[in-house]
């Protein structure tokens, strides 16, 4: 094997560096990050205050997460907040819908009403006048033979139906 000799690397005093480390002085933790005296700013003009000077040091980089962090939390609040709406949204968009073929229906029923009652008052109207017509040739004198029966009974038939004619709009179960 070839063995190559471990060079070390130099002293301190050969490189000009003190091996010593002090606590940093207020005006130099400071000269790391900008500070902001005032707290009404908002939080963009604070990240923008950071990067005119650049990210140097631990407290400008924790200021960033913790700035990150309380956005992405705020993102994630407006997040299911929106996600409830649209839920709402949903649900009363359903419901739209429901009561509009709810009122598709009614408006059906009310029309079909409508058609059985006029029926039931055609049928009224013409039962009492070909009845009337029947029985006037029985009380005034048979002038029209053979007709007095057939006109009384399709008057009662008629005015029967009238009265009792089945209402189609509502199925009864």
């Amino acid at each position: 094997m070839d063995e190559t000799p471990v060079t070390l690397p130099p002293e301190p005093e050969e490189t000009g560096v003190r091996p010593e480390q002090r606590t940093p002085t207020q005006e130099e933790t400071r000269a790391l990050v900008p500070t902001v005296e005032d707290a009404s700013h908002a939080l963009s003009e604070r990240l923008g205050a950071i990067g005119e000077s650049g990210i140097r040091g631990y407290a400008g980089v924790s200021l960033l997460q913790a700035n990150v962090a309380h956005l992405e939390g705020e993102i994630s609040q407006l997040r299911g907040e929106r996600d409830a709406a649209v839920q709402k949204a949903e649900r009363y968009k359903d419901q739209y819908h429901e009561q509009k073929e709810r009122a598709a229906v009614f408006e059906a029923e009310q029309a079909a009403g409508k058609t059985v009652a006029r029926l039931r008052n055609v049928a009224i109207t013409l039962g009492a006048g070909i009845g009337s017509f029947g029985l006037s040739g029985f009380v005034c004198g048979n002038q029209l033979p053979g007709w007095a029966w057939p006109a009384t009974i399709v008057g009662c038939l008629l005015l029967l139906a009238g009265w009792f004619l089945p209402d189609w709009r509502s199925p009864k179960g």
